[in-house]
């Protein structure tokens, strides 16, 4: 399990696994991140992060669309994973 993936990796393997797509990121440019928290899309879609996926020209897929999800920060980690921490060969975190 690669815990350092880059946001594109990541966001490729949620994308197929979510959506049951056949994406790969030579089908599509992936915008800017966008924070959408506070407008009528993020209130209407729940999500606080958008991005526009765009086809390549030379892709399987056509056309665009846009993605929204709930992006996180790093002091909310945790709230999410809860007070154990597993680092292996180390006895002292700081």
């Amino acid at each position: 399990m690669n815990l350092y993936k880059s946001f594109d990796q990541q966001f490729f393997a949620d994308l197929v696994a979510k959506n049951g797509v056949d994406i790969k990121p030579t089908d599509v440019v992936i915008s800017q991140v966008k924070d959408i928290t506070g407008t009528s899309i993020g209130a209407t879609t729940g999500a606080n992060t958008s991005v526009r996926l765009v086809a390549t020209e030379d892709g399987r897929w056509g056309g665009k669309t846009p993605v929204y999800y709930n992006r996180y920060e790093a002091k909310d980690l945790k709230v999410l994973i809860g007070s154990t921490i597993f680092v292996a060969g180390a006895s002292t975190i700081h």
